[in-house]
């Protein structure tokens, strides 16, 4: 089952009602300190998740610090390109312009899916399962699957990333 309602988040895990799951997957806001509050709570949660979000975010003194041990088992998946969003029909901006339904915005930076599947599936069985898929041509053409920041592909670091 999905759940997927609109209603703050944050809200609800201060009241404890936190509805029963597997996994979480979102795509949060990327301003103010919605990132770093995500991050810290998908950590404490226990349970897998994934994290869409731009590639700066590995660089951020807050990551590697919220992650503590779990960093080791964090996955990255890239795209084979830069997403394209959809804005949400008669939202508006940060200008305050309302969005058209429909209207598409290129982020200006990478953003790229951050995995933990623990404690469900050790990272090193996944990134196995991906290199055979791989092999076999059953990989999505053009993502990549790697642990550590190190391991991703130039085109998707951050501008910073040494």
């Amino acid at each position: 089952n999905i759940y997927n309602r609109k209603e703050d988040f944050y809200q609800v895990v201060q009241n404890g009602k936190v509805p029963e799951h597997d996994a979480v997957v979102t795509n949060p806001p990327y301003s103010l300190d919605h990132i770093p509050r995500i991050i810290k709570w998908m950590v404490s949660n226990g349970k897998p998740w994934f994290l869409l979000v731009p590639n700066y975010v590995y660089m951020k003194d807050y990551y590697q610090n919220m992650l503590g041990q779990s960093r080791h088992r964090v996955l990255y998946l890239t795209p084979p390109g830069r997403y394209t969003y959809q804005a949400p029909k008669n939202v508006a901006d940060g200008a305050g312009k309302v969005r058209k339904s429909g209207e598409h915005k290129t982020a200006p930076y990478m953003s790229f899916w951050y995995m933990d599947l623990h404690p469900d599936v050790p990272a090193q069985e996944l990134l196995h399962w991906w290199k055979e898929q791989e092999q076999s041509g059953g990989a999505a053409t053009g993502c990549q699957l790697c642990i550590g920041p190190k391991a991703l592909p130039h085109n998707m670091r951050d501008t910073f990333d040494p």
